[in-house]
């Protein structure tokens, strides 16, 4: 028997991991959303702590990631599926999301096709993203499967509508329904033509054969994709500009701040949220967020609204320590307004469009 030294490559194991420093538990929330979404009653909330994970229990669904963006995976996260459906629905085709349920062992899905370990891993904020760039996006789904689901079960198909809902009310635009999965086999123009039977409806075949090579002999498909390439480009040149804003993110120096500096933390879906409003701007005006208002008369300026806020989002400010707040990096926990002793901050829902006034 010969022995071989041939390492196999290392492989990271796939796991939902917890992000302490965005989960509010650990500054006296009571907060358990994720549990209430998780479809296997696969966490735990020890008083004062972050949920505890049951790896054994947890079926990777990433249900939590949807719901919290304290919550990642080690395989596939939020940014991941954004980059993926972007990439996809790059060419004239449609983005064509599904689960792997939704995927069998026969199937071999076309390039433009976005897996996922199930569609209710996916925040409000990433379908708005995709809608607010224009993405022709679609979801090719079986409903049934969604109830005999072992990884996501029922709960997941009320979830995943209901977030996708969501982003149709706040862009005005609408996510497509994908009437069957896309195959690879037939991607190319003359593909279809082979696995035509005798019995195939042959003159529809040719017809729309015949409709292609009139616009690619016109122009007109070389127009389209053109057309298509300078939206992506505007795209990409809005969201290095995006990525390009002083968004804080770390930690920064301030001498009226505890210990003399300010954390401040952004999750994935809020980072999302804020790439759909620098692309469709009159979204601003339909997503509506809880954030603190703050009685400056009452205001006496202690700043423990600052220490048990977990973003960040409240500070103060760096030249006169006065207490401001970033909108955009509030997640309405509502912790600053039981932190105050004086009863100057009242957490009130309002459109982002008056927010950033």
């Amino acid at each position: 028997m010969t022995e071989t030294n041939e390492q196999q490559p290392f492989q990271i194991p796939q796991r939902i991991l917890v992000l302490r420093d965005l989960c509010i538990r650990t500054r006296g929330a009571d907060c358990m959303r994720c549990g209430e979404a998780c479809p296997k009653d696969a966490l735990s909330f020890p008083e004062g702590k972050p949920p505890v994970i049951d790896d054994a229990a947890c079926s990777l669904c990433g249900i939590c990631q949807g719901t919290c963006d304290a919550f990642a995976s080690t395989s596939y996260t939020l940014t991941q599926a954004h980059a993926d459906a972007r990439r996809a629905a790059m060419g004239a085709r449609p983005a064509i999301i599904t689960c792997a349920e939704n995927v069998s062992d026969e199937d071999d899905p076309a390039s433009n096709v976005v897996e996922l370990p199930c569609l209710a891993m996916l925040s409000a904020e990433l379908w708005a993203a995709l809608l607010a760039e224009g993405a022709d996006v679609q979801v090719a789904i079986d409903m049934e499967r969604c109830e005999t689901c072992a990884k996501a079960g029922g709960p997941a198909q009320a979830l995943y509508a209901e977030r996708i809902a969501q982003a149709e009310e706040w862009t005005q635009r609408n996510v497509g329904f994908a009437p069957s999965l896309p195959q690879a086999a037939n991607e190319g123009l003359f593909a279809g033509l082979a696995n035509a039977g005798a019995d195939g409806d042959r003159r529809s075949l040719f017809t729309d054969m015949l409709s292609q090579l009139k616009d690619a002999a016109s122009g007109t498909t070389r127009e389209r994709t053109d057309a298509r390439l300078q939206t992506l480009r505007e795209q990409n040149e809005r969201f290095a500009a995006h990525q390009r804003l002083d968004l804080g993110n770390g930690t920064q120096f301030n001498k009226f701040a505890s210990h003399g500096r300010v954390k401040r933390a952004m999750g994935s879906s809020r980072n999302l949220l804020l790439q759909a409003l620098d692309t469709q701007p009159d979204m601003a005006a339909r997503v509506e967020l809880s954030l603190p208002e703050i009685d400056a008369d009452a205001c006496e300026g202690c700043l423990r609204c600052t220490r048990t806020c977990p973003t960040g989002a409240l500070a103060p400010d760096a030249q006169d320590g006065t207490l401001t707040l970033d909108w955009r990096y509030c997640i309405g926990c509502g912790l600053c307004e039981s932190a105050c002793p004086r009863n100057a901050i009242t957490l009130t829902t309002k459109p982002i469009s008056e927010a950033a006034c």
